[in-house]
């Protein structure tokens, strides 16, 4: 039996950028140094969307501590 995936759960690179508001490309440049975790699929790469959103969130941190 195949497992379900809620796929409401998982970003493609190009998604995730777009809640961090930055490239695809440096989307996978972070999951190649650890920063973001993904797993590969065939249809390609997904990241957890609670990491994404988590990663996120630490970013508006620092820009508001910096501003």
């Amino acid at each position: 039996m195949r497992e379900l995936i809620d796929h409401n759960s998982w970003l493609t690179p190009t998604q995730a950028a777009r809640v961090l508001q930055i490239s695809a490309e440096r989307v996978r440049q972070l999951v190649r140094a650890g920063r973001l975790r993904a797993v590969l699929t065939p249809l390609g790469r997904l990241l957890p969307r609670a990491e994404v959103e988590a990663e996120a969130e630490r970013r508006r941190r620092r820009a508001a501590e910096g501003a």
